[in-house]
């Protein structure tokens, strides 16, 4: 998507911009390329200044000046205090006039809300320091006058307000979070964890209120998001960025059925009533096969394929033929690489393991070898005999990449996974891929991966390309249990598809109708090879 926003600003074609553009990083390459973009929050500029100084747009928490470390003086051991090395990637590059111009140009036209300011005070501090807005202040006195405030008032962010007025009731707390209706959808789980009986209904009373003034991808996300809180959720964890390991999180109990009902139903409704305002559809068929694309709720879930592929799809492959070969290529410039293909066959209980320390070669399938700092074209894979394998109860076949260079694939030059067709299984001493049916980038920071997920029962390949950092080094047939239960999320039908996304647009515009008799027809291929699509009918 980045390439192709690069090619219409080099190609000098007139450029339209929303009043808002949602995704950040498209946000923020625009405005690398010195487009007058369209801002609204602080929030916003400062992404654009660290996307120019080279750091994180997601704005992570600056690292601790220092760190404790462990050397060897005098041959002991001792615990030393050194300058965090982490922190340097988190400095403000030394800006140019013109730049410094753009900069306080950008903030001038947004709201330059001090108390949104106030949240990331240690950043914007040492920005002013940076930009000099003093010498601007003719030019760009609203930007001025937030440095001023920033620097010599004392300052309550927004939710600090929001505190202040929980302590005072809940009516005064949910009015004042009601300013920010994102925001408030995404406490409404803990709003709704922390009410009583009679509390409940005025919470669910102001969501009502603000859902109309939610983003349709905020919409999408929360009614994502309550799908899954029937149920008890335990061991939950995220990766917080720089961390070396999951953060626990605590245990959530399941919510009542009806109150998810009533959260689900009310985000249908108001996305029914922005959908009604459209031009009417007529008589529509939506194909049954677009259940198995989720909604692309969030951008990053999109990974650069042959065909572009949402995480969680599933992607017929092959004509059946008896063996599916998943492979990893790769080209080692230097010849020090180090990648590793590991699989894992899963069904009934039971895995079989295939790589270098795992089965080389059975009735079920064959392991190309392990390939090591080799020059040039260099490729791993796996044979897989589908009939043969589904007999014996297997179902699915995971497929893992480890770079044990502990490099990111980032780092690596055409890197592509991909699957190919076969009729027998064969350990070919030289090899290069032909008759791929897809294939995915690895371009991620990870060092390991878990690529994809094959359905030998369904012939679908559902498509991953997560970080697997959990495990702390190589995949063994002992992890295989804790492997299931990481797929499992996305070998189920996702929770709401392209499918439901469509159904709710022709209830709101159209009309259901066979598929002989329809006028317009929703097909899978149409969808499946274009999220470009899918967003149209999202909104967003």
């Amino acid at each position: 998507m980045l390439n192709v926003i690069k090619w219409f600003v080099d190609s000098k074609q007139t450029l339209l911009f929303p009043e808002v553009i949602p995704f950040k990083e498209n946000l923020c390459t625009l405005a690398g390329m010195g487009l007058d973009v369209p801002v609204k929050t602080t929030t916003d500029v400062l992404r654009i200044i660290v996307f120019l100084s080279g750091g994180d747009i997601s704005l992570p928490a600056v690292p601790k000046k220092t760190i404790k470390q462990r050397s060897t003086v005098r041959y002991r051991r001792v615990l030393e205090t050194v300058n965090n090395p982490e922190r340097e990637k988190f400095q403000f590059k030394k800006f140019t006039r013109s730049e410094r111009r753009y900069i306080l140009g950008l903030l001038e036209k947004s709201n330059c809300d001090v108390r949104e300011m106030k949240l990331k005070i240690g950043r914007w501090i040492r920005l002013g320091e940076i930009l000099h807005p003093g010498e601007y202040q003719s030019t760009h006195p609203r930007a001025y006058k937030a440095f001023q405030q920033l620097r010599e008032t004392k300052v309550t962010s927004w939710y600090g307000l929001v505190d202040k007025a929980f302590k005072i009731g809940l009516t005064e707390g949910l009015e004042k979070l009601s300013e920010k209706p994102g925001i408030f959808m995404r406490k409404l789980d803990y709003l709704v964890r922390k009410s009583v009986k009679t509390t409940l209904p005025l919470i669910l009373k102001y969501f009502s209120k603000i859902a109309s003034g939610t983003s349709n991808k905020v919409l999408f996300e929360m009614y994502t998001h309550f799908e899954e809180r029937g149920v008890n959720m335990t061991n939950r964890s995220i990766f917080i960025k720089g961390a070396r390991k999951k953060t626990p999180l605590p245990d959530l109990l399941a919510l009542p059925k009806d109150v998810i009902q009533t959260i689900q139903d009310t985000i249908f409704l108001t996305i029914k009533e922005k959908l009604n305002s459209l031009e009417a559809l007529g008589d529509c068929w939506v194909d049954p096969e677009l259940k198995k694309i989720p909604l692309p709720t969030n951008m990053r879930s999109l990974s650069e394929t042959l065909v572009p592929t949402i995480r969680g799809q599933r992607v017929p492959f092959g004509t059946g033929k008896k063996v599916i070969r998943p492979f990893v290529h790769w080209n080692d410039v230097n010849g020090d690489e180090d990648l590793d293909l590991h699989g894992f066959l899963l069904g009934n209980g039971k895995s079989m393991s295939f790589g270098y320390n795992g089965i080389h070669n059975n009735s079920l399938g064959c392991y190309s070898g392990d390939v090591r700092h080799r020059r040039g074209p260099c490729a791993e894979y796996v044979d897989i005999n589908v009939d043969e394998t589904l007999k014996l109860g297997y179902k699915y076949f995971v497929m893992v990449v480890h770079n044990f260079q502990r490099r990111p694939f980032s780092s690596l030059k055409e890197c592509v996974c991909g699957v190919q067709e076969r009729e027998f299984p064969t350990k070919n001493p030289s090899w290069l891929p032909d008759t791929i049916v897809n294939s995915t980038l690895l371009k991620s920071s990870a060092q390991m991966g878990l690529i994809g997920v094959y359905d030998l029962e369904t012939r679908e390949y559902i498509h991953l390309d997560l970080d697997w950092d959990t495990f702390s080094g190589y995949v063994s047939r002992e992890d295989s249990n804790a492997l299931l239960k990481a797929i499992e999320p996305f070998i189920t039908l996702p929770k709401l598809s392209v499918y439901d996304l469509l159904s709710w647009h022709v209830e709101a515009r159209g009309r259901a109708v066979s598929k002989e008799s329809a006028n317009k027809q929703f097909l899978y291929e149409d969808f499946a090879s274009s999220y470009v699509e899918t967003m149209k009918y999202m909104g967003i």
